[in-house]
């Protein structure tokens, strides 16, 4: 809805542009950066695409654990959010710019997917929340979308690949010296500096 978008999009997260919960990342590398938290999921075996179209419970047990996550978005466009457009957003990656993970992963049935609040916490004062249900009412539905989507273009997810799968809150926008609590309860919370 923020981004005035009606489907679901995707891009690709690179190992180079990712880290762990307490790094610091540098204003200048970003141009118009929002951070958004995430829930992501660990592919637990490779997907035969030829048993697609999968269903809810098959994506349950192809998949490994759950992580916190943020991902920091970077739109480049100096448009309004709404107004930036779909195919802007694929052009770009789907405006992915980097991706933080949390320390530890947990089993599905350890995180209660449907309804699992998270808060957003800049310089201690709290700044959004937003709750797992944001996410098509469940984080692995975003999972299950993608999956299907990517088995008709003939492209598996692999062991071991991580899925990041959408904003739980509006995107929040970055800006320098801003530090940065996301609070995932249970799951931990995840740190980091934007300097």
């Amino acid at each position: 809805k923020q981004i005035n978008v009606e489907e679901p999009f995707y891009g690709n997260l690179f190992s180079k542009y990712s880290s762990v919960n307490g790094c610091n990342l540098l204003s200048n590398n970003f141009s118009e950066p929002y951070m958004e938290p995430e829930f992501s999921f660990r592919i637990k075996e490779d997907i035969n695409i030829a048993n697609a179209p999968f269903t809810f419970d098959q994506i349950e047990d192809l998949t490994d654990t759950v992580m916190a996550s943020v991902e920091i978005v970077d739109f480049r466009f100096n448009k309004e959010l709404k107004n930036i457009g779909i195919n802007n957003l694929i052009s770009t990656n789907a405006a992915s710019e980097y991706w933080i993970k949390g320390l530890k992963e947990f089993r599905l049935n350890e995180i209660n997917l449907s309804n699992h609040h998270v808060k957003v916490f800049i310089n201690d004062k709290l700044k959004e929340e937003g709750n797992s249900s944001n996410v098509l009412g469940n984080p692995l539905n975003s999972l299950l979308w993608l999956v299907n989507k990517l088995s008709l273009k003939g492209e598996p997810l692999l062991k071991d690949y991580v899925v990041s799968t959408g904003t739980c809150t509006v995107a929040i926008p970055l800006e320098k010296n801003y530090k940065v609590r996301v609070d995932f309860a249970n799951m931990g919370n995840i740190d980091f500096q934007f300097i």
